[in-house]
């Protein structure tokens, strides 16, 4: 009792998504079957082989393939290698089964347990100009207010949020102050230091609007 305790604590505090990769294999399938009759929701069938050879042939120009979709998104090129058609029909019976390669959904469930924290950067928090990453020599125009979004693992501090800014080069110089925006509608803000947090847990479903000062302007 005690170590289902445990399990049901981590479960809860910690979620899991279970990848069961290689449906690909002919004896996955009833595998697969027990594993979901006993973990349910938290296990996704997943075939990495298949996504990556549809991903790198598509890159190839051997076919197109809508990412998540099914067989019938996969068209290969006329013209094609013969080793791709081939190789095709093994990867088909897979799409075929399950509808997906499982990795895209995977990854989904994974976001959608543990979701990450949306931080739009922006030069200004009354227009809302968005900060965005220099294009090579020519000073980008500015897009649409919150055009610009990073995705942050929960509970992220301003420190990281700056770090992560700093490494898109959508700012320079050392960190003086960081503000966010806290009423749409009267524009008012609150001031944070680096090591403040962005956002507690129960604000974390929330866009964060932040706006960093530095000593330097960003090229």
């Amino acid at each position: 009792d005690l170590h289902l305790l445990v399990a049901s604590f981590l479960r809860a505090r910690f979620p899991i998504v279970v990848a069961l990769n290689k449906i690909d294999l002919p004896e996955a399938g009833p595998r697969v079957e027990r594993t979901k009759e006993v973990l349910g929701s938290a296990c996704v069938a997943v075939s990495a082989r298949s996504e990556w050879w549809l991903y790198d042939n598509q890159r190839k120009g051997h076919l197109t393939y809508t990412e998540g979709g099914g067989a019938e998104s996969v068209v290969l090129a006329a013209g094609g290698p013969a080793a791709v058609k081939d190789q095709w029909e093994k990867v088909r019976p897979v799409l075929e089964a399950y509808g997906r390669t499982g990795v895209l959904e995977v990854l989904s469930a994974a976001v959608g347990r543990r979701r990450p924290l949306y931080v739009c950067p922006v030069a200004d928090l009354g227009s809302l100009e968005p900060l965005q990453k220099p294009s090579g020599s020519k000073v980008a125009a500015a897009g649409p207010p919150l055009a610009t979004m990073l995705l942050l693992r929960p509970l992220s501090t301003v420190e990281e949020a700056f770090a992560a800014l700093k490494h898109e080069e959508m700012l320079r110089g050392d960190f003086v102050r960081a503000e966010v925006l806290t009423d749409f509608a009267t524009k008012a803000t609150r001031v944070l230091k680096r090591d403040d947090t962005l956002a507690k847990e129960s604000e974390a479903h929330e866009a964060i609007v932040l706006k960093v000062l530095t000593n330097k302007k960003a090229k």
